[in-house]
């Protein structure tokens, strides 16, 4: 299993978003997508899964489109969004039985996926009155239960209290370790740092910098140092760039 992203652009209303990104992902692998604010993570995210249609580039998940295979791609992946849509009507125990109903799986594998993530204290309460964070954890135990190919995460740790970040951590290993594969993305730098086997630094909408947060950060103190001179270093470029050519002469 392969997920390929190859020159893949966006831009909106003439404004670059991304631009020519090309990495993959191979099956067991955990990679972490980081960038500050504004940099093009969710973007990309939305391009991978096919939600948002690129300018440019393709995107292959072992040959499938998601653009031209949609139905098929879509069966292979889990998508979970950095604020997913509420059913506030039904429990959360409703919720992840119809998750497991149309995916074909056994019920018994909503409250096992429930309990390995850490919200199986709050299946019998609706949807409606659930905190950020226990909402979160019921809706990656839900993707658990589609047991997709790939993982597509975007900031699955906010809103979490340390044990929920410490047991969902401990399920996204396992999952890697059984076969899965899983992309997030997150502002979680120690998280990025500790958890991931590769990172891919997204900055001014391209791939500043990819591999092991040791390697990255190797002329830094840490992956916080490299990123914090880095987006330096490009809003000064930035600010050259609006400059006014004779002043900048003088």
């Amino acid at each position: 299993m392969t997920l390929v992203i190859e020159n893949l652009e966006k831009s909106f209303k003439g404004r670059p978003v991304v631009e020519g990104l090309n990495f993959h992902i191979a099956k067991g692998e955990l990679v972490g997508l980081v960038g500050p604010n504004g940099a093009g993570k969710s973007t990309t995210l939305a391009m991978i899964c096919g939600l948002l249609k690129p300018d440019a580039g393709h995107v292959f998940l072992d040959g499938l489109s998601p653009l031209k295979e949609g139905t098929e791609f879509k069966k292979r992946i889990a998508f979970v969004p950095e604020r997913p849509g509420l059913y506030p009507d039904i429990s959360a125990l409703d919720f992840l039985k119809f998750s497991a109903e149309s995916h074909n799986k056994p019920e018994q594998l909503a409250f096992e996926m429930a309990e390995k993530v850490g919200c199986a204290h709050v299946l019998s309460d609706p949807m409606a009155t659930l905190s950020r964070g226990q909402r979160q954890a019921l809706y990656l135990a839900a993707a658990f239960v589609a047991e997709p190919e790939v993982l597509i995460l975007d900031e699955p740790t906010v809103g979490l209290d340390p044990i929920q970040q410490k047991r969902i951590n401990e399920a996204l290993k396992d999952y890697c370790k059984k076969g899965g594969a899983v992309l997030l993305s997150t502002h979680a730098l120690y998280e990025a740092e500790h958890l991931c086997d590769r990172i891919l630094v997204l900055m001014n909408h391209k791939i500043l910098a990819e591999g092991k947060a040791a390697e990255i950060a190797k002329n830094h103190t840490s992956l916080y140092d490299f990123l914090h001179d880095a987006h330096l270093q490009v809003a000064t470029a930035s600010v050259d760039d609006k400059a006014d050519p004779v002043t900048s002469q003088k």
